[in-house]
C-alpha cells in the first residue's frame, strides 16, 4: 500500500513538473535582447551609416524602423494565423507552396549563414592580430574557436544559455567605457579631424536621396 501511495506522489509530482510553465526572468529576457543587438555588423554599419550621410542617415534609420515594425506585426498576425511551430517557410509554404518555400529557406538562412561565417572569423583574425600579434598565425585562431564552438554544439552543451547574462553584462559595461573614454578623452586628447565633416543638414532628407542608404540602415 505504501509502495502504491509512494508511486503515486511520485508520478504526481513528476506531472506537476511537467506541466510547469518555464519561464525566462527579466535578466535573461533583457541579456538575449542586448546580445542580438549588439552586434558588430550592426555598429559597423551605423558608424559609416552617419559618415557617409550624417543626418540622411538618422532619417533612413527612422525608415527602416518603421519596416521593422511592420515585419514584426506580419509575423506576429502570421504566427496567430498558424499557431503551429514554425518559421518563415511555414508561412511561405501556406502562402504559395513547397518550392518557394525551399528557396525562402536557402536564401534566408542557409545563405547568411554561409557569407556571415566568413566574415566574423576574418573580423576576429584581424582582431588578435592588433591585440595579440605574433601569438598565432594567420587564420589560426578564427579556425580554433570555429572548431571549438563545432564541438560543443554536436555534444549538445548549453555553455552559451549559462553565460549569455555575464556576457551581457560585459558587452554593455564595455561598450559604456569606451563611449565615456571617447567621450572625454581621457586614454588621449582628441585629435584634429581633417577632411569633409559630417553633414548634419536637412538637404538629403528633403530631396528623397537618404532612401538609397535605407538598406545599409536595416
Amino acid at each position: 500500500m505504501s509502495n502504491i501511495a509512494k508511486s503515486h506522489s511520485t508520478s504526481f509530482s513528476s506531472t506537476s513538473r511537467i506541466s510547469r510553465p518555464l519561464k525566462m526572468g527579466l535578466l535573461t529576457m533583457m541579456a538575449i535582447s542586448i546580445g542580438m543587438v549588439i552586434v558588430q555588423g550592426a555598429m559597423i554599419s551605423a558608424t559609416q551609416g552617419i559618415g557617409i550621410g550624417g543626418m540622411s542617415f538618422i532619417a533612413a534609420m527612422v525608415v527602416a524602423l518603421i519596416i521593422a515594425q511592420f515585419n514584426a506585426m506580419s509575423f506576429a498576425e502570421l504566427s496567430l494565423m498558424f499557431p503551429q511551430e514554425g518559421t518563415l517557410a511555414t508561412y511561405t509554404q501556406k502562402a504559395i507552396g513547397h518550392f518557394p518555400a525551399i528557396l525562402v529557406v536557402f536564401a534566408g538562412y542557409v545563405m547568411v549563414a554561409l557569407l556571415a561565417m566568413p566574415v566574423e572569423m576574418f573580423l576576429v583574425d584581424a582582431m588578435l592580430g592588433e591585440l595579440l600579434p605574433s601569438l598565432l598565425p594567420a587564420k589560426v585562431g578564427p579556425l580554433l574557436i570555429l572548431v571549438v564552438l563545432t564541438i560543443t554544439n554536436l555534444v549538445g552543451s548549453d555553455i552559451f544559455a549559462r553565460v549569455q547574462n555575464l556576457l551581457a553584462f560585459i558587452l554593455v559595461s564595455a561598450l559604456s567605457l569606451l563611449g565615456l573614454i571617447a567621450t572625454t578623452g581621457l586614454s588621449e586628447p582628441h585629435p584634429v579631424i581633417s577632411g569633409t565633416p559630417v553633414d548634419w543638414s536637412f538637404g538629403g532628407v528633403l530631396d528623397g536621396s537618404f532612401i538609397g542608404l535605407v538598406a545599409l540602415a536595416m
